[in-house]
């Protein structure tokens, strides 16, 4: 039958090789809300709904390219971040909730603020993801994001014109920052997973999403927060506050090292899952 109700339960069960079952009814969902526009209760209410062909055809496509090992947000061209729909393809990193969290922490801390920020600077921007979604919750704001990717800055730029946000991009590379600014805050998700960790990852991850977003040397995991913290400790204004998406094996690390180099009071925080994946740091 093609009604909506069993290409659901078709879709989810031809899903089983490749995710758990609640990955399984995730990906179904996002691929249903792609297609058909229905949300959970919905599919509920129209169970018994044959699909047109069309419909037909757009599904059985996303459930080929999904058992290709393709993931959804490359699929439909797109994912959601911070209430935000971001465009995503094989050239940025499919933005991920924990960094939500991290742009959840920062949006926290500038509201509790009594001198309220100026300029913000995002380093190793991607998709733009971080930098929108500070720039939704603060319009007021300078903010600057920067890329080595060329490809990655024309869907950053994309995502910033679709959400009606005013950034300035830079293409550079982080590990070599010349920015005439002075930011108040600076924020990184940078590369951060060991080329050892790389056979512990998920396909979906290393069979598609970019390797230079990902990886860094196992003789130098740091690589990217020593250099972008040697240029924020000389150039942000004092009192300004560094945050990084951090390898939840480098917290310590992490810390000891902004430490060195002259930051004060590093606060490593948990994401959704307890794993040590955010840090922040302050310049006094």
């Amino acid at each position: 039958m093609n009604s909506v109700g069993s290409i659901f339960s078709d879709f989810i069960l031809n899903l089983d090789n490749q995710y758990d079952k609640q990955e399984a009814e995730q990906v179904t969902l996002l691929a249903f809300e792609d297609v058909f526009d229905y949300k959970r209760i919905d599919i509920g209410i129209n169970k018994d709904r044959i699909a047109n062909p069309d419909e037909l055809l757009k599904i059985r496509k996303i459930l080929a390219e999904l058992k290709s090992g393709k993931p959804i947000q490359y699929i439909l061209g797109y994912c959601w971040f911070a209430g935000l729909k971001m465009a995503v393809n094989s050239n940025v990193l499919i933005p991920r909730r924990e960094t939500e969290e991290l742009v959840d922490w920062i949006v926290k801390d500038i509201n509790q603020m009594e001198v309220k920020p100026k300029v913000i600077l995002d380093v190793c921007t991607g998709s733009g993801c971080i930098a929108i979604a500070l720039k939704k919750a603060f319009p007021q704001l300078d903010i600057y994001a920067n890329d080595d990717s060329p490809d990655a800055l024309i869907i950053a730029k994309e995502n910033a014109a679709n959400n009606k946000t005013d950034i300035t991009f830079v293409k550079m590379d982080a590990l070599k920052l010349i920015l005439e600014i002075s930011p108040d805050i600076i924020v990184s998700n940078p590369p951060y997973v060991r080329e050892m960790e790389k056979e512990q990852m998920h396909s979906l991850v290393t069979d598609f999403e970019p390797a230079h977003a990902l990886f860094v040397p196992d003789n130098d995991s740091l690589i990217f927060y020593r250099a972008i913290s040697e240029w924020a400790i000389a150039n942000m204004n004092r009192n300004g506050n560094i945050y990084f998406e951090i390898n939840e094996l480098m917290g310590i690390s992490i810390s000891e090292l902004t430490s060195r180099l002259g930051f004060k009071n590093p606060v490593i925080r948990k994401d959704f899952q307890e794993k040590d994946r955010m840090i922040k740091a302050t310049k006094v």
